[in-house]
């Protein structure tokens, strides 16, 4: 009798320390979308940067972009034409103490040939603590389909023979 107690209350614990990691976690990726908004907002190229681990990889629909500083300057380049909105969260998952699982969507527009172009996509990031704060290790991006074109944000070439 004694270790089925034992045995209850170990996973009764277990249960409960899962349950606390998932706010935990949700919680740090509801902080880091803030500070992210505020930096898209404010399209301040270094504060967002700064979110990022010294050695992040964010693969964008441009191709991979790695290290701080690249971010920074990625940024600072995407807000002479690009106006975000703020971001989704819209997915959190814990990984252990130390990682989590992010996603979401994003929206934005470039001024376009004649009139603006609104991109919309989604994005996934797995943040790792880094002392008592967290920090971007890695971030994908796409851009979703818009419904125009045959259901392809661009149209597919046609090839003749």
């Amino acid at each position: 009798m004694r270790s089925v107690i034992t045995l209850f209350l170990a996973t009764a614990m277990v249960s409960s320390a899962a349950a606390q990691s998932d706010q935990d976690a949700r919680r740090a990726g509801e902080d880091i979308l803030k500070a992210y908004n505020q930096g898209l907002l404010q399209r301040d190229a270094k504060a967002l940067a700064a979110l990022y681990a010294e050695d992040a990889v964010i693969f964008s629909t441009s191709g991979p972009i790695a290290g701080r500083p690249a971010i920074e300057k990625a940024f600072a380049e995407t807000f002479k034409q690009y106006r975000p909105n703020p971001s989704n969260l819209e997915r959190v998952a814990a990984i252990g103490n130390d990682v989590i699982v992010t996603g979401g969507s994003r929206s934005g527009t470039y001024p376009g040939v004649g009139m603006p172009v609104h991109l919309k996509g989604y994005w996934s990031a797995t943040d790792v603590r880094d002392g008592s704060t967290w920090k971007i290790r890695t971030e994908t991006w796409n851009v979703a389909a818009d419904g125009t074109a045959g259901g392809y944000f661009f149209q597919p070439a046609q090839v003749s023979r």
